[in-house]
């Protein structure tokens, strides 16, 4: 299809190489439409959807495909089209016809407005047949990052050099994902990790750097910055054999033969694997608000998932810990925003109400004061199975939590309840 689009773009229809595409695209959609009932080409910011499905795309003629889709679809003012029935020659033929008319066009959006009998085209707020979970799309985000972290480890111990670019693009996608939903992307640093794998600890990590700076209002490109240092602050623990801790400044010596960019996260490695108090160390070695943020991740995601044969630490025992040790080995403030960003009872905590009721933490109140009042989804009540939402922060409610469970006891999916 986008090939067919981008010949339309500048060729006569009956020109012999747009004949032979034409063709190509009538078979290839009769061949598909022998699997699905409909074909669906879907854009929703820079995501391509095919038939409702994420389609992830590295590199390639498919990847250089989905550009152009996209830019396409931009111009025309469209998010999806769909193909409800097989395609004569002439059909195709018409339809490409109007389309290059559009894109020739002063206005090329009036494209969204046109009728085809077996076509479907409109925009994202007209489209009844496809929508977007953004809770969905977040997890599948956090999860490619996972993904990308991975390969990116594999390479570093395998002194290969790594993809920065294909790391930021990521992480870029985490951030704008995340937007209006970090109650959720805090909850998804729950992800169950009993082995304390590397590539899930430094996502974590990551993901909870991101909710702090955006708290604190930084730039774009300074919050970028610090991203990367959180990705890459664990760098020295792929060097060694797992369970195995790093040499001092590990982290540090190995993006600087990787050609990392070396300053910000040099400091943070620095930081973390020579643990500073928050009033400096030996030498008059200071860490500095980035090393303080991803420190406090670091350890907070450590006493969750703290590896093999070890059990974590509950996550609202492990705010507790931090906060009441801080002014030592963490800033009071950097103390204060991180609790202010995962709450006192982290999304994702099971909890029992002062009702009896069981239930999961889903949201976080906007006003810190009540940070010991979340919203919460009861999944048993009365010792039966329940399915409803508890908004403690609301002034006539009476409910409270009066102790934390544990999840893996509860046998509680927990990323199914955030997700739901």
């Amino acid at each position: 299809m986008v090939r067919a689009l981008r010949i339309a773009a500048v060729h006569d229809i009956k020109n012999e190489t747009a004949v032979a595409v034409i063709e190509d695209l009538r078979r290839a959609i009769e061949a598909g439409l022998t699997e699905c009932p409909s074909l669906q080409l879907q854009v929703v910011g820079d995501a391509v959807y095919f038939n409702n499905e994420f389609v992830r795309l590295r590199s390639g003629a498919a990847f250089e495909a989905a550009i152009q889709l996209r830019r396409l679809f931009r111009r025309l003012g469209i998010n999806e089209l769909t193909i409800g029935a097989a395609l004569e020659v002439a059909e195709v033929e018409a339809f490409l016809l109007r389309f290059q008319q559009a894109m020739l066009s002063n206005t090329p959006k009036n494209f969204a407005t046109e009728k085809f009998a077996k076509i479907i085209i409109r925009p994202l707020e007209q489209s009844r047949a496809f929508s977007i979970d953004r809770k969905l799309e977040l997890a599948r985000t956090y999860a490619q990052l996972i993904v990308v972290l991975e390969e990116a480890l594999t390479a570093v111990a395998g002194s290969r050099l790594v993809a920065l670019s294909r790391i930021r693009r990521a992480v870029q996608q985490l951030a704008t994902a995340a937007e209006g939903q970090e109650g959720l992307l805090s909850g998804l640093t729950r992800f169950w990790n009993p082995e304390g794998a590397l590539p899930m600890h430094s996502a974590a990590v990551t993901a909870l750097v991101l909710l702090m700076g955006q708290r604190l209002g930084a730039a774009r490109s300074d919050l970028m910055g610090l991203l990367m240092s959180a990705l890459f602050h664990d760098l020295g623990r792929a060097l060694v054999p797992p369970g195995t801790e790093p040499e001092p400044l590990a982290s540090a010596l190995a993006i600087a033969a990787f050609h990392q960019p070396k300053e910000a996260m040099e400091r943070c490695s620095v930081a973390l694997e020579a643990p500073l108090p928050a009033t400096g160390g030996p030498d008059g070695l200071l860490p500095g608000l980035s090393s303080q943020l991803v420190a406090i991740a670091c350890a907070y995601d450590r006493l969750v998932h703290p590896g093999p044969q070890r059990r974590g630490l509950k996550p609202d025992q492990a705010v507790r810990l931090l906060t009441d040790h801080a002014g030592g080995r963490f800033d009071r403030r950097v103390a204060k925003l991180f609790q202010r960003v995962v709450g006192l009872y982290p999304v994702g905590s099971v909890v029992r109400l002062s009702g009896g009721q069981k239930a999961v933490v889903v949201a976080l109140p906007a006003d810190p004061a009540l940070l010991a009042r979340p919203t919460v989804k009861v999944y048993q009540a009365n010792g039966a199975p329940a399915d409803y939402l508890l908004e403690l922060s609301a002034p006539d409610e009476t409910a409270r939590i009066v102790e934390t469970l544990d999840a893996q006891d509860e046998v509680i999916p927990v990323t199914q309840f955030l997700l739901a």
